[in-house]
Parts: C-alpha cells; sequence; structure tokens
C-alpha cells in the first residue's frame, strides 16, 4: 500500500532525458471510480503546472520515474478533487474528521484516513470540492440451510416435523399501509419458505409492506 501524502513533493525524473523535469505538487483523484488518475508536476523553471497521467508512471520510489517530458500535458484535469483536507460527515450530519492521507494500491483508493477514523471509500457517496459525504453501506447476505445428504437404509422411515413458523396467519389491520409506515414491528414476519422476511423492532417502510402483502402475510 501507498499513500498519497508521500507522492506529495516527490521530484519527477526523465529516464530517457536523465534529468529532474519538476515535482509532484498535487494529485487527480477520480472520485467516481475511486481511483488516482493523475499528478500535478510543477515544473522547476517555469513553474508551469502540468498533467501527468498515472498510466506513464513507470516507477515511485524516491522518484517518481517517468520516460520524458512529452508525457506530460498543460492545462488539462486541474480540478484535482484531492481529498486530503477536505471534511468527512455523514449523511446524518455527524462530523467524521478531515481527511489527513489516503491509502492506494495499483492507483485503486483502497482507504481514507481521518484524523478520528479510517473509511472505506465505497461508503463515500458525495465526493465534492470541500466535503466528502460517507453512508453506512451494510452487506446483507442471505441465510440458506443446506442440509447434509441422508442416505437411507431398507425400510428405514423419515418423519417430517412440522414448522411452528408455517402456522403464522395473516393478520388484519384496520389502518391504512401509509398509516402503518414509520411503526414498529411487535413480531418476526415469516414468507411462503420459512424465510424470515422481516425482523421484530424494524421501522415498518413502504418496501416492507409491499413485502408482508407479497407473502399475504397482511389484510387491510
Amino acid at each position: 500500500m501507498e499513500k498519497l501524502s508521500a507522492l506529495i513533493s516527490k521530484r519527477v525524473l526523465s529516464s530517457e532525458q536523465s534529468q529532474i523535469i519538476g515535482y509532484v505538487i498535487n494529485a487527480c483523484v477520480d472520485a467516481a471510480r475511486n481511483l488516482i488518475s493523475g499528478l500535478l508536476v510543477c515544473d522547476d523553471e517555469t513553474d508551469a503546472v502540468n498533467f501527468l497521467d498515472i498510466k506513464n508512471v513507470l516507477y515511485v520510489n524516491d522518484f517518481v520515474v517517468i520516460k520524458n517530458s512529452n508525457v506530460l500535458s498543460f492545462g488539462e484535469h486541474i480540478e484535482d478533487f484531492n481529498p486530503i483536507g477536505k471534511i468527512v460527515a455523514s449523511e446524518k450530519g455527524e462530523f467524521l474528521g478531515n481527511v489527513i492521507d489516503v491509502e492506494f494500491h495499483n492507483k485503486k483508493i483502497t482507504k481514507i484516513i481521518t484524523n478520528k477514523s479510517e473509511i472505506n471509500p465505497k461508503n463515500i457517496f458525495n465526493w465534492d470540492k470541500n466535503c466528502l459525504i460517507f453512508t453506512e453501506k451494510k452487506k446483507i447476505k442471505s441465510k440458506i440451510n443446506h442440509f447434509p445428504k441422508i442416505e437411507l437404509k431398507n425400510n428405514q422411515k423419515v418423519e417430517i416435523l412440522e414448522n411452528k413458523n408455517n402456522n403464522q396467519i395473516p393478520f388484519k389491520s384496520s389502518l391504512s399501509p401509509q398509516k402503518l409506515i414509520g411503526r414498529i414491528t411487535t413480531q418476526d414476519i415469516y414468507g411462503f419458505n420459512n424465510e424470515l422476511i422481516v425482523r421484530k423492532d424494524q421501522i415498518i417502510t413502504d418496501k416492507i409492506i409491499k413485502v408482508v402483502k407479497k407473502h399475504n402475510k397482511i389484510n387491510y
């Protein structure tokens, strides 16, 4: 893993021309794809700022090594979107710190580091010029019961036991669907195949009502 802060101020070396052609003053970030797209290089002699596409970087060590100065372009991609120094806030308005560094690997951003926490860049859904908005994404894993294959001996019988949850019947609601929204469920609700479709103590949303109705677990 490399850190974005370590790139800043590194000198840029042309291997063909055998000379230092400038130094890195900033990095350009493709916020939509969480990629380091390039570097902004300041010319030592003219102080002009040029764009260096990250794909033209041969090596990064004590120097940033490129083939020659022809790979630099002027006046393009100057809008850098470097997150260092930016505020990070949650979608609920919580302050999560200021970005102090960014870790990346093969130009892919892997971690955003603030002075208060470390953040997965995949959870940044809005990346603006002065602020990053964070949302907590939770992966919901489907729970599938895999039962071992059972080989029966001659004349051996198998008894299938009734699952009590299948006896759950639709409940009658005197409230309209819109009035149910925002209330809390008081029990687990299971679907046609005994799969858990709504947990107890969940906030009822329009989506939950549609799912429950689809499984014939509610009548109006």
